[in-house]
């Protein structure tokens, strides 16, 4: 030590209370869950059987300048997310036409989570009238949805209750969306 120093500058750094490792780590531990999920805003994830998330997008066409999907409400909707770089996505989209002209009273929302939207344009080419296609660009909506995989549905009955969703696509997807589709369908408004 040297004289005339502070006799506390000599403790050596990691001894007292209050500087103590095990200390800070559960100060640190505390602020990361206390003051980080709040600071982030975080979003609640949608469930099943409670109200779908309302959001409100760009029509990718710019058709429409913004689509309300509560303006929607007393009807079935089905919400389907897509991307132009995932390749499930070109056979499920020409499917969800297909559920449209069997099932008339279905509104299908086609929402692309493209930041590209010249990419999102051209994955389509031909797109099927009867779906209305939204631009999430800033993919808001998609967080709030809390996709599973790409690309992913949500059936929303007429109440807007959120009634199932459907997590990526293979052969026998279509077949469960169509089922549940009718099941809806089948209920009195």
């Amino acid at each position: 030590m040297f004289k005339g120093s502070d006799p506390m500058l000599s403790q050596p750094y990691n001894q007292g209370p209050l500087l103590s490792g095990p200390f800070l780590a559960v100060v640190f531990m505390a602020a990361f869950f206390i003051i980080g999920p709040l600071s982030t805003g975080a979003i609640a994830k949608p469930e099943t059987g409670k109200p779908a998330p309302g959001f409100s997008l760009p029509d990718l066409f710019g058709t429409h300048s913004q689509v309300n999907v509560q303006s929607l409400s007393g009807k079935i909707i089905l919400i389907d997310f897509w991307a132009s770089w995932c390749p499930p996505c070109r056979k499920s989209l020409p499917e969800l036409g297909r559920l449209k002209t069997r099932y008339p009273d279905l509104k299908i929302i086609a929402v692309s989570i493209d930041e590209d939207k010249k990419k999102a344009l051209d994955f389509l080419k031909k797109p099927d009238s009867n779906i209305l296609f939204l631009h999430d660009v800033k993919r808001v909506v998609a967080e709030q949805f809390d996709l599973g995989g790409m690309p992913s549905a949500y059936l929303i009955d007429r109440k807007g209750i959120l009634r199932n969703r459907f997590d990526g696509y293979g052969e026998t997807d279509m077949l469960k969306i169509e089922k549940e589709i009718k099941k809806l369908l089948e209920e009195k408004p």
